[in-house]
């Protein structure tokens, strides 16, 4: 009688018990500090290097001076000189056209809707003002002599006047190459506030600038780069 079963010191049963510890081993040595700064939530963002938040992430998972707050309704708040700002990711196109001829203006019934009014200028010129969706951008483009834009927080079709709009805040930008290097090779960027100094956390301890060091030594360093849109959460 031919009894197929597994014994207890069968290479089959072996080989899984060995596997299962090595796995177990790997899992518990895990670097901490790559654990820690996974990036966590604050309402529908996504939050990391080069911010963190105050009592949910440790303070090397950020930069100095950048550390978030997470308030009610899910709000992400940056203190800057004892002012607090709202982040936000919703940025819109604000175009701002200068020394627009006021008499086409006053022909253009649709485009003068868009007329902006500014201080110093004269009854020749005006002002005119529209979101970066807006069909009537290049007839506003030939009637104008120059223009700027303005990325400002607001949603499609939200009725927000454009002082209110400008009102609200100023875009941030960030530029990080070692953090893209260091995301690129699996890790996690920090920060070693004693030595001031970038780190990457990687899964088996923490590392200048990569978790495969070497491999970009020789090469150029992709830029990562953070812009978010700041407003007064006042």
């Amino acid at each position: 009688m031919n009894h197929n079963f597994l014994t207890p010191f069968s290479p089959v049963v072996i080989l899984f018990i060995a596997t299962f510890f090595l796995l177990a081993k790997k899992a518990s040595c895990t670097d901490l500090r790559f654990l820690a700064c996974e990036p966590k939530s604050c309402g529908d963002q996504k939050i990391s290097f080069p911010f963190h938040i105050q009592n949910a992430q440790e303070e090397y998972c950020g930069y100095p001076g950048f550390a978030v707050s997470c308030k009610e309704k899910n709000k992400t708040v940056l203190s800057l000189s004892n002012n607090e700002f709202r982040l936000s990711t919703t940025r819109t196109g604000l175009f701002l056209f200068y020394n627009c001829n006021s008499a086409l203006l006053e022909n253009d019934s649709k485009l003068l809707k868009h007329k902006f009014d500014c201080s110093g200028e004269n009854g020749n010129v005006s002002t005119v003002a529209m979101l970066d969706d807006d069909p009537l951008l290049g007839s506003a483009s030939e009637k104008c002599g120059a223009g700027v834009v303005a990325p400002v927080d607001v949603y499609r079709g939200e009725n927000v006047s454009i002082g209110k709009m400008l009102e609200r805040g100023f875009v941030m930008n960030w530029v990080a190459s070692n953090c893209s290097v260091c995301e690129e090779s699996g890790g996690r960027c920090g920060f070693n506030i004693t030595t001031y100094h970038f780190k990457c956390f990687c899964p088996d301890r923490p590392h200048a600038r990569s978790c495969t060091p070497g491999e970009y030594f020789f090469s150029s360093f992709p830029v990562l780069k953070f812009n978010l849109l700041l407003e007064s959460a006042g």
